[in-house]
């Protein structure tokens, strides 16, 4: 049986006290109601008695039961109070209908006005809780997508760390290697001063033009140190696009890094737009028993285009695994330098 949802448990929770207290107090109104009628009734009476011991003639108003002896119809009369007339005990009662006639009347109104108010309360409530839920969850995506992008980057770079510590151990001249790792290391300090400062800001990103042609170049840049035999074939333009740079570094990285993995070495990249939108497509030829990955960078990098109102398609035919990501287009072509 699956869990409710703790907004849902809040709401169900707040729905039943709402109803127990409003059924209270309905039961408190009516029964002041009813009494309050009763002493109305036992004041307007009082002047009636007063007419009617000196004229039995002038009548009594249709809801009122007039008898010098107890009634057994107590099912449809109240008794209201006993006088004495002319050395008489006359007994005056009220038609039960009169009372539950005003009372429904009154209940109708009372009902109709406590419905409005409850709904309008429940539907406050309802947007409340599902602002401070909604809040929650988000935030706790926000760590939870934060921690798996930061672990699934750390992977590379210690990767990228130990070949060049190992190149260096034979080759301690290697001016090449002994710049990977400079590289690396100030990838690694950027990465982890950008992790601190969104944890600080909890998540909030500023969205700002970015050349998406400079963000392809970087990511290739980078799987670059590791010293792979991948060879990248570009077919990009410099397009800009309203995001955060850091989001959008975040997604090629995912989906070069998964092309670079299970690659037999040659990937292509292109760059395409249209009136709304721009398309990048990743392409790579699937290494001879390849292994399928976990889907974890394809899980974060869903996650991020969420937040950048992208999309990510993905499928494999053969031997070829192609990528492609929609994003929002803000200008076409910038010019070339």
């Amino acid at each position: 049986m699956k869990q409710l949802h703790t907004g849902t448990k809040i709401l169900i929770v707040f729905m039943l006290t709402s109803v127990v207290w409003f059924a209270i107090l309905n039961f408190v109104s009516v029964t002041y109601f009813r009494k309050t009628l009763e002493e109305l009734l036992l004041d307007k009476l009082s002047v009636t008695i007063r007419q009617y011991k000196q004229n039995t003639s002038c009548g009594l108003p249709e809801y009122i039961v007039a008898t010098h002896k107890t009634l057994t119809e107590k099912k449809s009369l109240t008794l209201l109070t006993e006088e004495s007339i002319n050395g008489t005990l006359i007994y005056f009662y009220v038609k039960r209908a009169y009372f539950e006639d005003k009372i429904r009347d009154f209940a109708i109104i009372v009902l109709g006005i406590e419905s409005s108010l409850f709904l309008s309360l429940i539907l406050i409530t309802y947007l409340i809780i599902a602002r401070f839920v909604r809040d929650i969850e988000n935030s706790g995506r926000f760590l939870n997508m934060l921690l798996l992008s930061f672990n699934h980057k750390i992977g590379n770079f210690l990767s990228i760390l130990k070949i060049n510590i190992e190149i260096l151990k034979e080759n301690p001249c290697e001016k090449e290697a002994v710049q990977r790792l400079f590289t690396t290391t100030e990838k690694i300090e950027g990465d982890l001063k950008r992790t601190f400062k969104m944890l600080r800001e909890k998540g909030k990103t500023v969205k700002e033009n970015v050349n998406l042609m400079d963000c392809i170049l970087e990511a290739t840049e980078f799987f670059a140190l590791s010293d792979t035999n991948t060879v990248f074939h570009l077919n990009v333009k410099p397009l800009v696009i309203s995001a955060n740079s850091n989001d959008i570094g975040d997604i090629l990285y995912n989906l070069i890094d998964n092309a670079v993995k299970y690659s037999n070495g040659l990937i292509n990249i292109r760059v395409s737009s249209d009136a709304r939108f721009v398309y990048v497509f990743i392409r790579n030829e699937l290494a001879v028993n390849s292994l399928r990955g976990t889907g974890l960078g394809l899980e974060i990098t869903k996650n991020i285009l969420k937040r950048c109102n992208g999309k990510l398609v993905f499928r494999q035919k053969g031997q070829h695994y192609i990528a492609y990501v929609r994003l929002p287009l803000l200008i076409k072509n910038l010019p070339n330098f």
